[in-house]
C-alpha cells in the first residue's frame, strides 16, 4: 500500500511537467558534440531565413577557446563555418548584424591572471573578417554588450575601473568602420558592473546591471540613455538582501522592458567567496519606459534555476529560456518557460539532459512566428566536454 501510494504521489510531482511540455513542439533540432569542447552562445536570423550562430570551441594543441561562427539554412542544416583565433582563452558574448551586411562579434580575451580584453569583429556576409577592434580601456569583469543603430554605428559597453575607486560603466560610440566617436562613463558609490544592452525602437539605449550592495548581496539596475549618450533614468531593484544577477534585457510592444535574471541566497555566508553556496530561482521583471518598476517575479522550484534570455512574443507574452536544476525530481536540464504579459506562468519544459551544465543561453523570435533556442552558451571554467546545440521550435500555443 505504501509503495502504491509513493508511486501515486510520485506520478502527480512528474505529471505535469510532461504535460506542459506538449506545447513547445520541437520542428528540428542540431547538435555539434565529441571530445571536446563546443559551445553555441548567440544567435541571429538573416533575410533569408536562414541563421548564423556564435560559439567558441577548442583550439588544437592547447588550452583556451577560440571564437567560432556558424550558418545554418532554415531547416537545421550546416552551411559554413570559420574559427577566429587569438592569442588566449575568448569568451563569446553578443552577435549583431550590421546594417552594411555581414556581422559584428563581441567577446572578451582572458591571458591569464583576470586579464579581460574586451573586443570586437567585423565580419563580411561570407564571414571574412574585416576589421578588429580593442576597448580603449582595460575592462574590470568578464562580461560586454554591443548593440548597432540603423546608420551602422553601434554601441560598446564594458565595465572598468580606475586605481582604488569603484568600477563604472562604460559607453562607447563608433562609427561603421570601428572609429571611435565619444565614451560615456556612469558611476554610483557603489561598484557597478555592466551586464546587457539593447536598442529600442526609437534608437534610446537600455542597459541592465548589477550593483554591488556589501555583504555579498547584489541589486538589479535597468537605465536607459539617449542618443546622445545622456542619462534619462535609471531604476535599482531592491534585492531584500540577496543577489541580483539580470542576463538580458528586451523591449515589449507597448514600450516597456523586461530583464530576467537569476536571484539567489548564500547558504553560507561566511565562507571565502569563491566557496559561496547559491540556492537561485529564476527573476522577471517589469519596467515602465519612464523607469517605473511595474512587477517583478520570482520563478521557484525546488533546487536552483535561473533565466538567461528572453523573447517577446508579438501578443507581448514573454518567453524565457534558461537552465534548471531539480535534484527532487531528477529534472535537469535547459528551461523554457512562457508567461502572459503580467508575468504569470502559462507553461514551462525541461528538455533533455545533455551533458553538465547545459542550458539555453539564447532565444529569439522567428520570422515564422517560431522560436530558436542555443545551448550552453557560458559555461563552468572546468568544463572539459559540451556540444553545441541549436533547436527551432514551431509557433506556440501562448504566442496565437
Amino acid at each position: 500500500m505504501k509503495t502504491t501510494l509513493f508511486l501515486f504521489l510520485a506520478a502527480l510531482l512528474i505529471r505535469p511537467y510532461c504535460c506542459n511540455g506538449q506545447s513547445f513542439e520541437t520542428e528540428w533540432e542540431k547538435q555539434t558534440g565529441g571530445n571536446l569542447l563546443y559551445t553555441y552562445t548567440d544567435v541571429v536570423e538573416n533575410s533569408d531565413g536562414s541563421f548564423t550562430v556564435l560559439g567558441l570551441l577548442d583550439k588544437k594543441g592547447n588550452s583556451g577557446h577560440d571564437l567560432w561562427l556558424i550558418q545554418f539554412n532554415s531547416q537545421g542544416d550546416t552551411l559554413t563555418s570559420k574559427v577566429f583565433n587569438r592569442e588566449g582563452n575568448d569568451t563569446p558574448f553578443r552577435l549583431a548584424i550590421h546594417p552594411g551586411g555581414g556581422y559584428l562579434l563581441a567577446a572578451i580575451n582572458e591571458t591569464g591572471d583576470n586579464h579581460y580584453i574586451s573586443w570586437v569583429l567585423r565580419i563580411k556576409d561570407d564571414l571574412s573578417e574585416v576589421w578588429r577592434k580593442d576597448f580603449p580601456a582595460k575592462v574590470e569583469t568578464n562580461r560586454t554588450d554591443i548593440a548597432v543603430n540603423e546608420d551602422g554605428a553601434w554601441w560598446w559597453m564594458n565595465t572598468t575601473r580606475e586605481g582604488e575607486q569603484p568600477s563604472v560603466l562604460k559607453i562607447a560610440l563608433l562609427g561603421a568602420d570601428g572609429e571611435l566617436i565619444s565614451t560615456y562613463p556612469y558611476s554610483d558609490k557603489q561598484p557597478l558592473h555592466g551586464h546587457a544592452m539593447r536598442l529600442l525602437p526609437d534608437q534610446t539605449i537600455a542597459i541592465s546591471g548589477q550593483i554591488e550592495m556589501g555583504k555579498g548581496t547584489s541589486s538589479m539596475w535597468v537605465m536607459r540613455t539617449n542618443r546622445s549618450g545622456e542619462l534619462l533614468w535609471r531604476t535599482i531593484i531592491p534585492s531584500s538582501g540577496k543577489k541580483i544577477t539580470p542576463e538580458c534585457i528586451c523591449c515589449t510592444p507597448d514600450n516597456h522592458l523586461v530583464v530576467a535574471g537569476w536571484i539567489g541566497s548564500c547558504m553560507n555566508p561566511d565562507a571565502a567567496p569563491g566557496d559561496q553556496i547559491f540556492e537561485w530561482d529564476l527573476v522577471l521583471t517589469k519596467i515602465s519606459g519612464a523607469g517605473k518598476m511595474v512587477w517583478t517575479k520570482n520563478f521557484d522550484r525546488e533546487g536552483s534555476e535561473g533565466g538567461n534570455a528572453v523573447a517577446i512574443l508579438p501578443n507581448g507574452n514573454i518567453m524565457i529560456a534558461g537552465k534548471c536544476e531539480t535534484s527532487f525530481t531528477g529534472t535537469i536540464g535547459p528551461w523554457l518557460i512562457s508567461a502572459d504579459k503580467n508575468g504569470n506562468m502559462v507553461n514551462e519544459q525541461v528538455d533533455k539532459f545533455r551533458f553538465s551544465g547545459d542550458q539555453a543561453s539564447r532565444i529569439i523570435v522567428t520570422s515564422d512566428g517560431g522560436l530558436l533556442l542555443v545551448g550552453p552558451g557560458r559555461i563552468q571554467p572546468d568544463t572539459r566536454k559540451a556540444s553545441g546545440w541549436i533547436k527551432k521550435i514551431k509557433t506556440p500555443a501562448i504566442a496565437q
